[in-house]
């Protein structure tokens, strides 16, 4: 099975990882077209199996309505009602999701904002917009690999580079 990664100006194929076929993600933003702007990315990497929800409120409903576990989740950081920090909390607060990754999408990439996404439970953070080449690293990195209680902020967005090890910073 193969894929397409958009690069500007051209398509670079790409295999697609048998975890990516499989996937089961949940897309939380209160913007419907970044919604489906991350859902066309993720379809062309071969995730077909994606959830939508507006807001934080609705990302728990739709996890207490799923019949499974999602095996990622794409969480807009800023968001009415309730906000993508509190949601990440609550959904920590599950049993099920106390190792999937949880990953926070944001356009504020300063270091304490960062570090608010890390004490909220996420797993990782990248500023908008999300490309696609970003968000296929993220993916590759916590759907094949991601080891019980590695807790880190990555943003690989070229605006705003910094990695974060938190688990010691954070305590």
């Amino acid at each position: 099975v193969s894929g397409h990664i958009s690069t500007p100006g051209r398509a670079i194929p790409a295999a697609v990882p048998a975890a990516f076929s499989s996937a089961r993600v949940l897309v939380v933003d209160d913007i419907p077209m970044n919604r489906r702007v991350i859902q066309l990315k993720l379809q062309q990497m071969g995730i077909t199996e994606v959830v939508e929800a507006g807001n934080g409120l609705e990302a728990l409903s739709a996890i207490e309505a799923a019949g499974f576990v999602f095996n990622v989740i794409l969480m807009d950081i800023m968001m009415p009602h309730v906000d993508g920090l509190e949601a990440t909390r609550r959904i920590r607060a599950d049993p099920r999701y106390g190792n999937v990754p949880i990953i926070g999408i944001t356009g504020d990439c300063a270091a304490g904002a960062l570090h608010h996404c890390v004490e909220a439970g996420m797993t990782a953070a990248v500023g908008k917009p999300i490309d696609s080449h970003t968000l296929r690293v993220f993916l590759e990195t916590h759907l094949q690999r991601f080891p019980e209680g590695l807790s880190t902020i990555d943003s690989l967005d070229r605006s705003c580079t910094v990695v974060i090890e938190l688990k010691e910073e954070v305590a």
